[in-house]
């Protein structure tokens, strides 16, 4: 709920209590944005190269609909074309010494558009829409050798869309000079946030109950299990196909087999009936191809 104003009868309202009543209402709905932690961007603002022709700009896809940390709502419905030759300041972001490079960052800001001019009691001119409607921000890190420049550190009322690599004589930016991987993307709540129900689980034990709890359960028992540390199948629970004169259909039935086969001292049916033997040649008594128990 937002805080209120009470206007009452005959009062004479001020331009600043109309604005007040106004900024409560817009307050309280950035309040629940933030309070359910509703920011970053929703949809849409991907980078790319510029098209048709790479150049030193990049295009932003559209419709892109953000929210920042303060609950502010950007939204811009054509695709929008950002010139990263030059940063919000004018300065040029071109990286002078060859072998180095830098890294810019593309923001996105709430700004409000002033329209509608008109002329109040004063003679003063005032603007009577104040429209939500946003800024592009590109922020520029210092000059690095290839590999060691840090990027630009996040802004607490910014949201970043992307980093892009400035190197030495370049004139086109391409798809890998656009970096994507700090890229403030709508989250709707923390999984630490939302809570689960693991009281009827068989496996999974997570120390607390919520989701990221339970991802880093699944994280640890898959890790146990790929790692042979824990949670190994049993052979006799893994599938083995019969093949040749093993009938078993499991790894443990198929190795007992195999050993049992192999060990065998039965009359008739002895373990070198099982190994096999090439021909030997011999006169006069040359052997056939069989097996050892055959030869011997």
């Amino acid at each position: 709920m937002a805080d209120r104003t009470d206007f009452h009868f005959r009062q004479k309202v001020t331009e600043a209590e109309l604005d007040l009543a106004f900024e409560l209402l817009e307050k309280a709905d950035r309040n629940l944005a933030a309070d359910v932690g509703i920011y970053g961007i929703i949809s849409g603002a991907e980078p790319t190269p510029h098209s048709p022709v790479p150049d030193l700009t990049i295009d932003l896809t559209a419709p892109g609909r953000v929210y920042d940390n303060l609950g502010q709502r950007v939204f811009f419905g054509s695709g929008q074309v950002v010139d990263c030759s030059v940063d919000h300041a004018g300065l040029p972001t071109q990286v002078p010494v060859p072998g180095q490079e830098r890294w810019l960052g593309v923001f996105l800001r709430f700004e409000r558009l002033l329209s509608d001019p008109r002329t109040d009691g004063n003679s003063q001119q005032v603007f009577f829409r104040r429209d939500e409607s946003f800024e592009i921000v590109v922020r520029q890190g210092a000059t690095a050798p290839a590999g060691a420049a840090a990027k630009v550190p996040l802004v607490a009322d910014e949201i970043l869309v992307c980093d892009v690599r400035r190197t030495n004589g370049q004139v086109q930016i391409f798809g890998p000079d656009i970096d994507t991987s700090r890229r403030q993307a709508f989250i709707f709540a923390e999984a630490e946030a939302v809570e689960i129900v693991s009281g009827l689980w068989n496996i999974l034990q997570p120390a607390v109950n919520t989701v990221q709890a339970a991802l880093d359960e699944i994280d640890a028992e898959l890790n146990d299990h790929f790692t042979g540390a824990a949670r190994r199948h049993p052979a006799a629970d893994v599938d083995y196909p019969p093949h040749g004169f093993v009938a078993a259909n499991t790894v443990k039935g198929a190795l007992d087999e195999i050993i049992d086969d192999l060990s065998s001292t039965a009359a008739g049916d002895p373990g070198a009936k099982r190994v096999g033997a090439d021909a030997v040649a011999g006169a006069p008594n040359a052997l056939p191809a069989g097996n050892v128990d055959g030869q011997l």
